[in-house]
């Protein structure tokens, strides 16, 4: 909670939306901000929170997330960097921390529009499809997309293609009609019916969210509908602690036990004050559009925005059977690198935050009602939605400046799903809409990548490393603790919480079945491959290194790298005490795990 500006690497570390949530047992699996249990991120940094919206707020946690869980949990920014990524057969290790000059948090000026020409249709299509067939190259099957990609100009549609399967075993092809859990896209849908409910005057953006839910604990005093839309309402995110509150798989839950889980909590900031991402704030905004309408917010969704944009497919909490619509089923990425049904929750734990099932076909309707005025919102609306209130973020929508137009976009994620949405809201602008069911690719790059192949610019494949496997003989050099040296932790205090940086105390490196394996307590474990003597990858989208040091020497150290983020691990190091350190041994060929 500050005002002043804030680094690069501390808007890197506060920028991963987690798409997604991490499994139970994982911390916040994310990055998906979404909406799950704890979960898995990749190392880049604000995501949504997961299980449905997952957005990770610490470097560590990102960090440890991507290196343990492998899914798409975290990444940087919302949106990755403009950089092209780089394809390397062997990871380059970087030289140090590069600490850069304080950026201003207000919204960049636009650049001025790129000179390069926009490719012919046809000619777009051929590198998209070159680009998603990339993903899987070198890392194999489980790393291939499974989701549906639309790309539109204004109106035109430009690109359409599903790709994989809806689930791996006896699944159908997927299509841009197969519908999918989108995670915190459901937000915008929700930041819909509240602005619809405004411009029918019946409530205002500045009620106090106590007028509309009156019995909400006194601790939401001060608390009102804009700040809920624009996250900076302080309402700490419930998604990151369901696994603590008991809140399981198969159950349906009604919003008196979800509300419970989050409503006593005392607020992280003073209403107004801040910005931290909460599904909490947008699960009670749909609250208040049941409480408004009269109607469910199933039902206020169907009547009041399918409809009229001619979503076909478009569902809340699973209300309405759609025979004629293939139902995607959710993966997670396992230890073992394979794709695996996920167990969800009830779409009921996540409301307006996160419980809307929808298509790529459908959201490119939804995008196109976005575009004219009075068809959903009124013109007053459809600016005040794309306006930036705190940190880039309007009514719904995380707004930047790109190719000299407004971008305005947003990630997705729940259990085994993750999703982005990414639009440039001027005349003919692009949107690029990605689907997938498994967290083994980030919607984000895609979505990212995607929008430079339309605006004419050439894009990498997706990183993936080539393996270089060393003497299992080797292994043995690797073997022991590690924990989060001093001069880290000095490094980044005032930017990651010390309770993050703890996560990296009491990390274990040990080999399984010829295999070695990075342990994070609560997090998991992560396959280590290797790119050749003591240098090593994460097969994760982000393309996490892990260095041992120095060379020639006996090891001392392991450093993890996500572009700009490092961590440096002290091998034996007396660490922060870890009752969750599973006993497992480090030799090599052992492997052993007592309750």
């Amino acid at each position: 909670m500050h005002d002043e500006p804030r680094s690069d690497l501390e808007r890197q570390a506060l920028a991963a939306w987690t798409a997604q949530e991490p499994p139970p047992g994982f911390a916040d699996r994310v990055l998906a901000a979404d909406v799950r249990p704890p979960a898995k991120p990749p190392i880049e940094l604000p995501r949504l929170p997961r299980l449905g919206l997952s957005w990770p707020g610490m470097a560590a946690a990102a960090l440890v997330a991507v290196a343990i869980a492998g899914s798409v949990a975290a990444a940087v920014n919302w949106w990755p960097s403009s950089a092209p990524q780089q394809q390397r057969d062997t990871p380059s290790p970087r030289e140090g921390h590069e600490r850069r000059t304080p950026a201003s948090l207000s919204l960049p000026d636009a650049p001025k529009p790129t000179a390069l020409t926009a490719p012919a249709p046809a000619e777009m299509a051929a590198k998209i499809d070159a680009y998603l067939g990339g993903f899987g190259r070198l890392y194999g099957d489980a790393f291939k997309l499974h989701g549906s990609v639309v790309v539109l100009r204004g109106d035109e549609r430009l690109y359409e293609r599903g790709l994989g399967v809806t689930q791996l075993v006896a699944g159908k092809p997927v299509s841009p009609d197969t519908r999918f859990k989108i995670g915190s896209l459901s937000q915008q849908f929700t930041a819909v019916a509240i602005l619809q409910l405004r411009d029918a005057g019946k409530l205002g953006l500045d009620d106090p969210l106590k007028k509309h839910l009156r019995n909400y604990p006194g601790v939401g005093d001060g608390i009102t509908l804009r700040q809920l839309l624009s996250h900076t309402s302080g309402v700490p995110n419930y998604t990151e602690n369901l696994a603590l509150a008991e809140i399981v798989p198969g159950r349906v839950y009604s919003p008196r036990q979800i509300r419970a889980t989050f409503e006593t909590r005392p607020l992280e900031f003073p209403p107004g004050t801040d910005f931290d991402p909460s599904n909490a704030g947008y699960f009670l905004l749909g609250l208040v559009v049941e409480q408004v309408s009269g109607h469910s917010l199933a039902d206020y969704v169907r009547d009041n925005i399918a409809r009229p944009a001619g979503l076909r497919h478009t569902t809340v909490q699973g209300a309405g059977a759609l025979p004629d619509a293939p139902m995607a089923t959710g993966h997670e990425f396992s230890e073992e690198e394979v794709l695996v049904p996920v167990a969800a929750l009830d779409l009921s734990v996540y409301g307006g935050a996160a419980g809307v099932v929808s298509t790529a076909n459908d959201l490119a309707r939804f995008d196109h009602a976005l575009r004219v005025p009075g068809l959903l919102l009124s013109g007053r609306s459809l600016t005040e939605m794309y306006t930036p209130v705190r940190n880039s973020y309007g009514l719904g929508w995380l707004v930047q400046q790109d190719h000299g137009q407004t971008m305005v976009g947003h990630p997705g994620g729940v259990e085994g799903f993750n999703a982005a949405w990414l639009r440039f809201i001027g005349p003919g602008g692009i949107t690029v809409i990605a689907l997938a069911n498994t967290e083994a690719v980030d919607c984000r790059q895609i979505a990212h990548d995607i929008a430079a192949i339309a605006h004419g610019e050439e894009v990498d494949p997706p990183l993936e490393y080539k393996e270089q496997p060393v003497s299992i003989g080797m292994y043995e050099r690797y073997l022991g603790d590690f924990n989060l040296s001093e001069r880290t932790r000095g490094r980044l205090a005032g930017i990651i919480d010390g309770d993050e940086l703890d996560l990296l105390e009491g990390v274990r490196v040990y080999v399984d079945d010829g295999r070695l394996f990075m342990l994070v307590p609560l997090h998991g474990a992560k396959w280590l491959h290797a790119s050749g003597p003591d240098a090593f990858f994460f097969k994760d989208p982000a393309g996490t290194l892990a260095q041992f040091g120095p060379p020639g020497a006996p090891v001392t150290t392991l450093t993890l790298r996500q572009g700009d983020l490092e961590f440096i691990l002290v091998r034996g190091k007396p660490g922060a005490p870890n009752s969750a350190i599973p006993d497992i041994a480090v030799h090599p060929g052992a492997y052993r795990n007592t309750p």
